[in-house]
């Protein structure tokens, strides 16, 4: 079992993700159940094809998102899509296709950046890339240039495989990675035990296989009760409360859910729960792309 801090700080961090989801829903008004909204769009001409956003849990209407392919960079913007902050960090990576949130064993929010996308088959191993969140001034937009403290390379156990989602979860502690293929997708764990002790390569293990097909984006809720996948078209949601994560997507049935908004692009690749759950946020590939709120009741 993953061990976290209790008492006042889980109090702490519990307040501070309820606010950051009332934020989200103060900017957009009352929202009924399977309905979206509308939020600004991200005006930065370096992000022209967002493939990963997570949202923060530790600075309020704050998203963070990456583009897709080579560039070492991550954005943070407000809900309304402005550019909070850009952080640069050091080390070559080859095709970033997803973000993931984790906590390390000291209890600290970091971004995982999942540089794992390979359409011609034809990579060695993928990289976990972890940068420790910064808090955001608001007075300023700041640039970071951090060299990021934890760095795998993550290797498949029998061949390669084209994969654009990772999520973290916080009951095991350990990142899942899931391949990209038209009649389902292949899922993978990662030790978050080897990451964080600085194991340099690790090898993955092959868990199960799930119906959901051309999976590009993927996340899981904060308390560890939900996994939401996406395609392009549509989004898959498990409820993981019943057992395992590995069980619960094998024998497990999941729901149907909306992943783009009326005015996004057609090829959407990013999804990330807001920080209780009660909704998600997506975003499509392409220049000035808007961001959309979906609310959701994950009790019902």
């Amino acid at each position: 079992m993953y061990s976290r801090v209790n008492g006042i700080r889980d109090y702490y961090q519990a307040i501070m993700a309820l606010a950051i989801t009332c934020q989200v829903i103060a900017v957009l008004g009352e929202m009924p159940n399977n309905r979206s909204r509308r939020l600004g769009a991200i005006y930065e001409p370096r992000l022209d094809e967002i493939s990963g956003i997570i949202v923060s849990s530790v600075n309020k209407d704050t998203v963070w998102v990456a583009d897709d392919g080579k560039s070492e960079r991550i954005f943070g913007t407000s809900f309304q899509g402005n550019v909070k902050c850009e952080i640069e960090f050091a080390g070559k990576v080859n095709d970033i296709e997803d973000l993931t949130y984790t906590l390390s064993p000291e209890d600290q929010s970091y971004l995982v950046v999942g540089d794992s996308g390979d359409n011609k088959l034809k990579r060695k191993y993928i990289q976990l890339i972890a940068i420790k969140e910064p808090v955001l001034n608001s007075s300023k937009t700041p640039k970071l240039e951090i060299t990021p403290q934890y760095r795998s390379r993550i290797f498949y156990p029998d061949k390669v495989y084209d994969s654009e989602a990772i999520a973290w979860d916080p009951r095991s502690g350990n990142f899942f990675v899931f391949s990209k293929e038209k009649n389902g997708s292949t899922v993978f764990s990662v030790s978050g035990d080897d990451f964080w002790s600085g194991k340099p390569d690790i090898l993955a293990r092959k868990m199960c296989r799930v119906s959901a097909s051309k999976v590009s984006a993927g996340d899981i809720s904060r308390d560890g009760k939900w996994i939401l996948l996406r395609n392009e078209k549509i989004g898959s949601i498990w409820n993981l409360s019943a057992g395992s994560l590995e069980n619960s997507l094998a024998k497990h049935p999941f729901s149907r859910l909306p992943v783009k908004g009326k005015d996004q692009a057609k090829n959407g690749e990013a999804i990330g729960f807001t920080p209780t759950a009660d909704g998600y946020i997506t975003i499509s590939e392409g220049r000035n792309q808007p961001l959309y709120l979906f609310d959701i009741n994950l009790n019902d």
